[in-house]
């Protein structure tokens, strides 16, 4: 099997919302650097892995940044993915890369601070017509 990685292009809405982030927020201070005042509002290259060995849920599919874990696909969506993986003959694969949108991550002080999310560029249904 080749090293590489397919890559999956969206229409650029960026309107998958990551589930699960709260769990992950020291690897996204890892990536993004400490919280700012403005937050971050940042395009960056995700990683989807599917976690066939996943405790809670064998059809999970990961989100990885920088190596590390930062949340999920939601249930519905995992089990769509893993739908279009199987159809597309790509099975033999369990990594696959996308564009993301990291948002949050602002401390303004005063306990007035937020997390770190991730939105992914992933095609719908729409985009097969």
């Amino acid at each position: 099997m080749s090293n590489e990685i397919p890559q999956i292009t969206g229409p650029g809405n960026f309107d998958i919302e990551v589930v699960g982030e709260a769990f992950y927020q020291d690897q996204f201070l890892k990536v993004c650097g400490p919280k700012t005042v403005a937050g971050f509002d940042l395009e960056v290259r995700a990683h989807l892995q599917l976690e066939s060995d996943n405790k809670f849920d064998r059809q999970a599919v990961a989100v990885l940044l920088g190596g590390g874990k930062v949340g999920h696909l939601p249930k519905d969506l995992a089990r769509e993915f893993r739908r279009a993986v199987k159809a597309g003959g790509l099975s033999a694969f369990t990594m696959f890369e996308c564009a993301g949108h990291v948002r949050g991550g602002w401390d303004k002080g005063d306990g007035n601070a937020g997390y770190f999310g991730i939105w992914l560029d992933l095609p719908d249904d729409e985009d097969d017509e």
